[in-house]
């Protein structure tokens, strides 16, 4: 026989005489066998493949031994032991299909952490803008918050008689209007209704020197009205230098300094911001 031939033969005899005989479902390889069994011993007892049970080996078939089929006098010969045998027959059997389905799901477990990380990360993100959203939409009076300084504010003075000229009395109105205390010679009254829309404030100033008849429907002196828009409170802007104001504003805002004058419903005050 051939090196090639001794080779085949000594795997196939192991597939008919170990402990995992598998040979008796290869009717092809028990032939093969068969074969080069019959060239190494010069004849060998014919058994058909198609006679023996699936449940059992060949050489249990054919009523000979292993040892007797493979020509050697014991398991131990025949390159098998009795420890390997026990061994093989008791070590489980891997299933190899599982190893790249293990491969994979490394990917797809990475992914996933970092998609909820992301996610994590984006939750994280919104709430800390909805939170600047929440500080920066605090309550503020000053419409344009250019961080103008804050001067005073200017509360309701009862004492003081509105002209009828602010209840739109020429107009066949009743409209309601409130003076506030004198700010540096000038006089804030608020009115709605007039000037604006139907509910819409109106701030109105004027010099507190010049002389309002409280029956009267007009008066002389330079007048400045802002009204309220929307959510936009009514106010008035100009600088302390502007012609027709009292000699105390300008003594007490040198420097040709902005004003700001708003009316704040919230608290019902006209307050009073100087440009830093």
């Amino acid at each position: 026989m051939t090196p090639a031939n001794d080779e085949e033969l000594q795997v196939l005899r192991k597939r008919a005489y170990g402990p995992n005989a598998d040979i008796h479902r290869d009717p092809g390889a028990f032939e093969r066998l068969r074969e080069l069994e019959g060239a190494v011993r010069g004849s060998v007892a014919f058994i058909d493949s198609g006679d023996f049970d699936a449940g059992s080996t060949p050489a249990e078939q054919a009523g000979v031994t292993p040892a007797e089929q493979a020509g050697v006098t014991s398991a131990e010969q025949a390159g098998v032991t009795s420890t390997q045998q026990a061994e093989t027959a008791s070590a489980p059997v891997e299933d190899e299909t599982a190893l790249p389905a293990k491969t994979e799901l490394r990917p797809l477990s990475r992914v996933g952490r970092s998609r909820l990380l992301i996610a994590l990360g984006l939750a994280v993100a919104s709430i800390i803008f909805a939170g600047a959203l929440v500080l920066n939409q605090r309550p503020q009076i000053d419409p344009l918050q250019a961080g103008a300084r804050e001067v005073v504010r200017l509360s309701v003075d009862p004492s003081y008689k509105v002209s009828s000229y602010f209840f739109g009395s020429e107009f066949g109105r009743d409209l309601q209007a409130q003076a506030f205390t004198e700010f540096d010679g000038l006089r804030a009254v608020v009115t709605v209704g007039y000037g604006g829309g139907s509910n819409d404030a109106c701030l109105n100033l004027y010099p507190s020197a010049v002389t309002v008849d409280p029956k009267a429907s007009s008066f002389a002196g330079r007048l400045r009205i802002g009204c309220a828009s929307g959510n936009f409170p009514p106010r008035i802007q100009f600088r302390a230098d502007a012609a027709g104001l009292p000699a105390d504003l300008r003594s007490a805002f040198p420097k040709s300094a902005a004003l700001q004058f708003v009316y704040d419903s919230a608290t019902n005050e006209v307050v009073v911001f100087a440009e830093k």
